[in-house]
């Protein structure tokens, strides 16, 4: 059957609307899990404040999706260095308006600042060692312009706070979740932000005495220091380990 001989059989015209019906078909909708709810939460709470999110090391893209869908904010950057990864959410995205996303397959650590524009780099679900290295990475090439950062890492917590604090980053805010049997602490911090004052503590100020997920917290924090201080000779893991316990012997 000619399709293109005149006006359109209806056969035709119905065969090519099911098939651009397809193409723009939203994709089946996914339930955040606590920590990534948790991080939506905080972005929604402060959306005015920024015109793009980076949703780096994304993996895929689960929270910047959610963005997207409610509108939260002007623009979302997904970043991610894993090809296969990025190939697969760019064929997800099809519901979207490009003027409102970009797909990155590249190193999180040199991704480009509009300086025209208020910036949110999220990174979640990596260890704190590798955050505070993707950080210095953004912050040596933009040393003077106010960047807000979003992290919950999953290991070397401690580390990246220390980080933090030697690169004169303020505290935003900061908080703690629970998921399954895996513990986060967030961070909402900012470079280069005269109006943000509140200095970042090594171990946290948001501990809760009656939260006994906290006090489990601390004290497994304080095991894990002052184990790597038996095959220390340095002492500071076990100075490390003595925050967390002074700090759990407050709670109680």
């Amino acid at each position: 059957m000619n399709c293109y001989n005149g006006a359109k059989p209806t056969k035709c015209i119905s065969l090519i609307d099911t098939m651009e019906k397809t193409l723009v078909t939203p994709q089946p909708r996914v339930r955040l899990k606590p920590r990534l709810k948790r991080l939506f939460d905080l972005i929604q709470t402060h959306a005015e404040l920024y015109d793009t999110v980076w949703d780096c090391c994304c993996d895929h893209g689960y929270l910047g999706v959610k963005l997207l869908r409610k509108q939260v904010v002007p623009r979302v950057e997904f970043v991610d260095c894993v090809a296969h990864l990025m190939t697969d959410l760019r064929s997800r995205l099809g519901e979207f308006n490009t003027q409102h996303y970009g797909v990155t397959c590249a190193d999180a650590g040199s991704i480009a600042l509009d300086s025209s524009h208020r910036h949110l780099v999220v990174l979640a679900g990596i260890g704190g060692e590798l955050a505070a290295s993707i950080i210095g990475n953004i912050i040596g090439r933009y040393q003077a312009q106010r960047i807000d950062f979003l992290l919950c890492p999953n290991t070397a917590q401690y580390q990246l706070r220390e980080f933090l604090i030697a690169n004169n980053f303020k505290l935003l805010e900061e908080s703690f979740i629970k998921e399954k049997r895996w513990n986060y602490e967030i961070l909402h911090v900012s470079y280069q932000n005269p109006a943000a004052q509140t200095a970042i503590s090594a171990i946290g100020q948001h501990w809760q005495a009656k939260n006994q997920d906290h006090h489990a917290y601390l004290a497994k924090m304080a095991k894990h220091y002052s184990d790597q201080a038996k095959n220390c000779s340095s002492g500071k893991a076990q100075k490390v380990a003595a925050l967390y316990r002074a700090q759990a012997e407050q709670l109680e």
